[in-house]
């Protein structure tokens, strides 16, 4: 079990709709991010958990290490606790997946485990925000065994933490929700900085969109440069993911273009015909791309 010096009140997430739908994690690819397929069959479902009771698996987050393996993480809803854990999965070629183990357990709920990497240390952060916290983890004996780094932006409620590095600026950018105002928001901290400390709050602030536009302020998988440009993805309500583009990015400002859907459901695969909520795409050494995504379809029958 990984947890801080001082435990939080525990603390259930108990969602009763979650007794009507089924999550799964499916695998995209193609030869770019907008050119991509998603497989016939999800590659990871609750049924292949084999430490705890799983009521789905959620949140797919992938990451190459050295080893040249693919590994995955993701958010598991404990079907005993009815709170999120944070597991793995491993794969030689990115398309057949075997189902590891829980890695992060703790008295509230976890989800959206984002990797990443930096001067030789592997960092995960996930959504934290049922205590209070923001807690970014560090590998001791990756994949397995991590332990807490330290806590961030205190007294905030944030939620799909999302990391870009400009290397021009030499600065690390932290895209969020916060679930108390619903708008994105953006910190950023200079690189010998990273990832532990003096996050700077960014003066953009989602609320200022206009009125009609899609609200993407729930950022759901890796920031991702191609083309030349840099693409953020965001969720819409669980139902379908959509892509901006960026068009300026630094300490000061911020400027993006809603460039449209990018996965949707598809009634034909019944494991995605209700909705999708993640796109986390990654190029490989071959120049194509890999996307973890997830999906949910209705139970036939619910409770556990």
């Amino acid at each position: 079990k990984n947890s801080s010096e001082k435990e939080p009140p525990q603390r259930r997430w108990i969602a009763p709709e979650h007794l009507y739908y089924e999550r799964s994690i499916g695998i995209a690819h193609g030869s770019d991010p907008f050119n991509i397929k998603v497989l016939e069959k999800p590659v990871l479902v609750a049924a292949d958990v084999t430490d705890v009771k799983a009521a789905f698996v959620a949140d797919p987050i992938l990451y190459r290490h050295s080893d040249n393996r693919w590994y995955m993480f993701f958010e598991l809803l404990n079907a005993e606790t009815w709170n999120g854990d944070i597991a793995y999965a491993w794969s030689d070629d990115g398309l057949s997946w075997t189902y590891g183990s829980i890695v992060v357990d703790e008295l509230y709920h976890l989800s959206y485990p984002m990797i990443v990497v930096w001067k030789d240390s592997i960092y995960m952060l996930p959504e934290t925000h049922w205590a209070g916290v923001t807690t970014i983890y560090r590998a001791t004996d990756f994949p397995t065994k991590w332990v807490v780094a330290t806590t961030i932006l205190p007294g905030l409620s944030l939620v799909d933490h999302t990391f870009w590095y400009d290397q021009s600026e030499k600065l690390w950018y932290l895209f969020n929700h916060d679930t108390t105002t619903k708008d994105m928001r953006i910190f950023y901290t200079a690189e010998q900085d990273f990832p532990l400390s003096n996050w700077t709050a960014h003066p953009y602030a989602s609320s200022e969109r206009p009125l009609g536009k899609v609200d993407g302020s729930r950022t759901c998988g890796s920031i991702f440069y191609f083309n030349e440009t840099l693409w953020r993805v965001a969720q819409l309500s669980g139902q379908s993911v959509h892509v901006w583009k960026v068009l300026s990015l630094s300490r000061t400002s911020y400027e993006e273009e809603h460039a449209g859907p990018i996965l949707e459901p598809l009634s034909q695969q019944i494991w995605r015909s209700k909705g999708m909520h993640t796109f986390d795409a990654h190029q490989t050494a071959n120049n194509s791309w890999l996307v973890g995504v997830d999906g949910w379809k209705l139970r036939s029958v619910a409770g556990y």
